[in-house]
């Protein structure tokens, strides 16, 4: 017999059918033991809208909605409820639903969200927002960085310019080996002329013109050019190797938009939860104090400055959103969408972690390691060796040739077949100034190029300098915005209850509760801020997250 288990009693089969009044599950995977769900229409038939274990109760018009529905997905399997979504997002279902998967100890989802987190805040106005993501079907966009990041290597056209550029590099390479290879076509050719005449015009010389159809072969190969071709095909693969750096300083770059973008998100989202909580607490003072106005228990006088302190509010929360708009716009077209996407990020949990004490192993890091350096160093190697093949035009040429035919339709003069080889040796004598002319133009961009690459490299190592920092500034700023948080904290609560005692003025309350909300924005803003500098340090010494 399998052994199986309700919430309060556990049953033997014994082969005998029996109802149950509740959900039962087989201690063995699958159907085993007979296991069957809740017998719904007897639930329903003995006690009609009451609740069912810990569901919530039944408020349709029709009292046995739910077991005709359940009746007909039974008889019906194939029946499809369209009308079923809107259920979902119910207040009664959401909370229900909350309820149950707290008591089952659920784990945190892809948002890393506890039960404890969420009801550190407001439970109800969470379960609304969750309402409003149904209803909207946007629920279930959930972002993370990673994910984020992979979107923007598939969709960002910038990552593809760099790749297709790298890609027709590396074909330039092959153009270049081609010349150390040797060449050879086929030709046919066909002749009506008048037998015996020579060419007398176009040339020094004047060959003989017979009637002929042939077909044959030519085929050459370079013996040395004295290292021109050689070097010239290392300049190419030095450049293609430029052009791949080149791609993956793109790639960085994108990737840090991404990033910048991403934390951008998450901050201004945090600003605007501070920003409401800011509007609501105030908003509750105002009805407070215009209560005790009605009452002359307060002048009109306070209501006035609770109500500039609530449209001060009120702007502020304003301006958050169109911040957190704005970051959400910027971040759908960094991941290659035309139209804003309303994404759900996810933010990570992290251990916040100070930064580095010395910043010069960063900067020898950065050297080291920044695509842009070395791809600069390749483009230095590029115009070396493109340097060293415009001198190599001074030196002489060494080919082979040889060519193999038949014509089978001739002249009597011309023989059936032909064929011949020979070496041409080539040796430059005079071309006025051009070779001298390549040659200083070459030395001249090998030296821009290298001042280029020293350029960058004071460039690199300043900004290394740079976001070290503001690395440092941001991590000592998150243990001052803590207490200024705090302290700010104490002095609202003190100046509220010198106010509600009526020892203190509307206009010291409103002080500390504007010094209370910038705490708490300074406050918010310093934990992303922090990321973000820890990012941008990173994408300074080429370094993972």
């Amino acid at each position: 017999m399998a052994e199986v288990r309700t919430s309060n009693v556990i049953f033997k089969n014994d082969g005998q059918d029996r109802e149950s009044e509740r959900a039962i599950r087989a201690l063995k995977s699958g159907n085993a033991g007979g296991a069957k769900g809740p017998h719904f229409k007897v639930r329903f038939q003995r006690r009609r809208g009451e609740v069912i274990g810990d569901e919530p109760a039944n408020t349709s018009k029709d009292p046995d909605a739910s077991a005709k529905a359940y009746l007909k997905a039974k008889e019906e399997p194939t029946y499809r409820f369209y009308l079923l979504y809107d259920k979902v997002y119910r207040e009664d279902i959401l909370a229900h639903a909350y309820h149950q998967a707290k008591t089952n100890h659920g784990a945190p989802g892809v948002d890393g969200q506890t039960f404890e987190m969420i009801e550190s805040g407001d439970l109800e106005k969470w379960l609304e927002g969750i309402r409003e993501e149904l209803r909207g079907k946007t629920y279930g966009r959930a972002l993370t960085l990673a994910q984020a990041e992979a979107l923007a290597l598939k969709n960002n056209p910038q990552i593809s310019i760099g790749k297709l550029r790298a890609l027709a590099a590396h074909q330039y390479v092959r153009e270049a080996r081609s010349a150390l290879l040797p060449n050879a076509y086929l030709s046919v050719t066909a002749v009506d002329s008048n037998p015996g005449s020579r060419l007398a015009a176009g040339g020094l010389n004047n060959p003989i013109l017979f009637p002929r159809a042939a077909a044959g072969a030519t085929a050459s190969q370079l013996i040395t050019d004295f290292g021109r071709s050689a070097n010239l095909l290392s300049s190419s693969a030095s450049q293609a190797s430029a052009e791949d750096q080149h791609s993956a300083a793109t790639t960085a770059q994108i990737i840090l938009a991404v990033d910048q973008s991403f934390y951008n998100i998450l901050d201004t989202k945090a600003l605007v939860l501070v920003a409401q909580q800011t509007v609501d607490s105030r908003q509750l003072l105002v009805d407070k104090i215009k209560a005790l106005t009605d009452a002359k228990l307060k002048s009109e006088l306070d209501l006035s400055f609770a109500n500039v302190d609530l449209a001060r509010g009120k702007l502020l929360l304003l301006e958050a959103r169109n911040n957190y708009q704005t970051s959400l716009a910027a971040l759908s077209a960094i991941l290659g969408y035309a139209d804003e996407q309303d994404f759900q990020l996810v933010e990570e949990q992290a251990a916040v972690t100070p930064p580095e004490l010395d910043v010069l192993p960063l900067i020898q890091q950065a050297l080291q390691q920044r695509p842009e350096i070395l791809a600069l160093q390749y483009q230095v190697q590029a115009a070396e060796k493109f340097s060293s093949a415009e001198y190599d035009l001074w030196r002489p040429t060494v080919s082979a040739l040889g060519v193999v035919g038949e014509a089978p339709v001739r002249d009597n003069h011309i023989p059936n077949w032909y064929g011949a080889v020979g070496v041409n040796i080539n040796i430059p004598v005079f071309y006025g100034s051009l070779f001298h002319a390549r040659a200083k133009a070459a030395d001249l961009q090998t030296e821009v190029n290298r001042q280029k690459l020293a350029n960058l490299r004071n460039s690199i190592a300043r900004d290394v300098r740079t976001s070290w920092q503001d690395t440092s500034r941001a991590y000592e700023r998150l243990s001052v915005t803590r207490q200024l948080r705090e302290q700010t904290a104490l002095a609202l609560e003190l100046a509220q209850s010198r106010y509600n005692l009526g020892l203190g003025s509307i206009v010291e309350f409103s002080q500390a509760e504007l010094q209370k909300s910038e705490a708490d924005i300074a406050d918010t803003d310093a934990k992303y801020q922090y990321r973000l500098t820890q990012i941008v340090l990173a994408y300074t010494i080429s370094s993972p997250k």
